[in-house]
């Protein structure tokens, strides 16, 4: 990330949580849901994940802990948020 920059890994972080996504929702057997959701769905999130913790913790050096907390704490909540509005 700081050769290239937060901006270009989080797309593409985005483009493969997407694609895992549209993978997962045409599969027509376990690994096929398997290689999308969990393999190219979890590449995409840990590289999204990546950029808001590393820039925050560089803007906020001195607050290291509490940044830490709050960005985890988001990014959780997203996924709690996601899972339970989500229409089934």
């Amino acid at each position: 990330m700081d050769r290239i920059g937060p901006r270009l890994v989080g797309t593409i972080g985005m483009i493969c949580f997407s694609a895992g996504l549209i993978i997962a929702s045409q599969a027509r057997s376990l690994p096929v849901l398997y290689l999308g959701y969990s393999l190219v769905g979890g590449i995409g999130v840990g590289m999204v994940y990546v950029c808001p913790l590393s820039t925050g913790l560089k803007w906020y050096p001195r607050k290291k802990g509490m940044v830490t907390g709050i960005i985890i704490g988001a990014f959780g909540m997203g996924g709690f948020i996601f899972n339970f509005y989500y229409p089934h």
